[in-house]
């Protein structure tokens, strides 16, 4: 343990936010049971910003959590996050992402694979496009949802995510003519995966 880490606490609303989503988690396999005391910086699954206290990367990696999505409301509350890995949770049935996931502009990655998700394509990604007149997530370079039930037609305005490099949504039932609609806008991309496509 970096002996700075002990020193320096969190942000006060960032902790209240990981609280709450401990709080309201069914930890079966106790891997949030360093999630106590103020400083999240001795947290697992938990990387802070020495400079500004702030949470920057969320990886907690549970495998149970039934009511992911109305935890993730409040992830909002943490501004500059940068990394949210939410992923190997078969338990989970979700049919969107809420749209406060729209509000991190500061998101690098976000992985939701194989969460066993079901709903359309479109709809799932339904929260972040309402926020697309505002340029949601315009720091996102890495979406992965791959390995879930997710089905239809990629909708348009992914293709306008200007910093994306890789998207991965293999092993799910995407369908259509012509799925991939991007063109210059997204000319970061160089990964792009959807393997099985019905």
């Amino acid at each position: 343990m970096n002996r700075d880490a002990q020193l320096i606490e969190c942000l006060e609303s960032d902790r209240e936010t990981l609280i709450n989503f401990k709080n309201g988690t069914d930890d079966l396999e106790n891997r949030l049971s360093s999630w106590k005391g103020r400083n999240c910086y001795q947290w697992q699954g938990i990387s802070c910003k020495n400079r500004t206290k702030a949470v920057i990367a969320i990886d907690p990696y549970l495998t149970h959590i039934h009511n992911m999505m109305i935890l993730l409301i409040g992830f909002h509350l943490v501004p500059k996050l940068q990394i949210l890995y939410l992923a190997g949770n078969k338990n989970l049935t979700a049919s969107g992402i809420p749209e406060s996931i729209g509000k991190l502009c500061n998101m690098d990655l976000f992985r939701m694979s194989i969460n066993n998700l079901t709903s359309t394509l479109p709809e799932f990604l339904e929260g972040i496009e309402h926020y697309f007149s505002q340029s949601p997530l315009p720091s996102l370079k890495y979406l992965d949802l791959s390995t879930n039930q997710l089905v239809g037609k990629l909708p348009e305005w992914l293709s306008k995510l200007e910093n994306l490099v890789k998207l991965n949504l293999y092993n799910n039932s995407i369908h259509g003519p012509n799925p991939v609609p991007f063109g210059e806008s997204t000319q970061n991309l160089t990964e792009l995966v959807i393997e099985k496509i019905d």
